[in-house]
């Protein structure tokens, strides 16, 4: 532990948060700050009249009325050319968004078109499948007529040529 004359030039004082400084007197912390605080008002006042003062400079340096009619057409080139990027990018967005609702709805109608194939797919399958089905048994019931027949009919008719 350092001795209590090097602890730093500044002891509390057991009363109200009061500071002893160097001298041995007792000082406040809003009085220790008052200087500071004064500083920081003084230098934004000097901030804001430098910048009041090169405002006024410019508007002083153009009291012509020329230079304001000059000034005035520039303005109203730039305005207008910026009027018209604007809505030259306003068209090429119109553009992007037509164009992405093109692909939209080419891509919905894709998408309907395979699930309508699919669609026919399985009803053809489910078709074919019956169809199978009734060949099968028409083969099954000539075997069971060939069979049954007792007529002397050739197992399969000759071609004529």
């Amino acid at each position: 532990m350092l001795p209590s004359s090097r602890r730093g030039h500044r002891r509390r004082h057991a009363e109200g948060g009061a500071v002893l400084d160097r001298s041995g007197q007792m000082t406040t912390c809003s009085a220790r700050r008052r200087p500071t605080v004064v500083l920081v008002v003084l230098a934004m006042l000097a901030g804001v009249s430098v910048v009041y003062l090169r405002l006024w400079a410019v508007d002083s340096g153009f009291s012509s009325s020329e230079d304001r009619e000059f000034l005035r057409k520039q303005f109203d080139r730039a305005n207008i050319e910026a009027m018209d990027e604007s809505a030259e990018w306003r068209m090429k967005y119109d553009a992007e968004v037509e164009r992405a609702r093109r692909y939209k709805e080419e891509a919905k109608q894709a998408k309907d078109a395979i699930a309508n194939a699919k669609e026919s797919v399985a009803f053809l399958q489910k078709e074919n499948t019956n169809l199978n089905l009734r060949l099968a048994t028409l083969r099954h019931d000539m075997e069971t007529m060939r069979q049954n027949c007792t007529c002397n009919l050739p197992s399969r008719p000759s071609k004529m040529s």
